[in-house]
C-alpha cells in the first residue's frame, strides 16, 4: 500500500469517526435536555440532538477540510 492511500484512507476514518462522535454527542445532550422537561420528550431531545451534531460535524469538516 502506497504511503499516500493510506494517508488518504486515515484522513477519510478521521472524518467519519468526527461525524459519528458528533452525532452521537448531540444525541445524548438532546436526551439529556429532552428529559429535563418532560420523561417523554427524551425521544425528541434526542432526533433533534442527532441532527444538530450531524450538522455541527459536517460543518466542522467543511471548515477543516474545505
Amino acid at each position: 500500500m502506497k504511503k499516500d492511500t493510506l494517508a488518504e484512507a486515515l484522513k477519510a476514518v478521521s472524518a467519519g469517526m468526527e461525524i459519528v462522535i458528533a452525532t452521537l454527542m448531540g444525541s445524548l445532550l438532546g436526551y439529556i435536555a429532552g428529559g429535563l422537561f418532560d420523561g417523554t420528550a427524551g425521544y425528541i431531545g434526542v432526533m433533534i440532538g442527532a441532527l444538530l451534531g450531524f450538522t455541527l460535524g459536517i460543518y466542522g469538516l467543511y471548515k477543516k477540510y474545505g
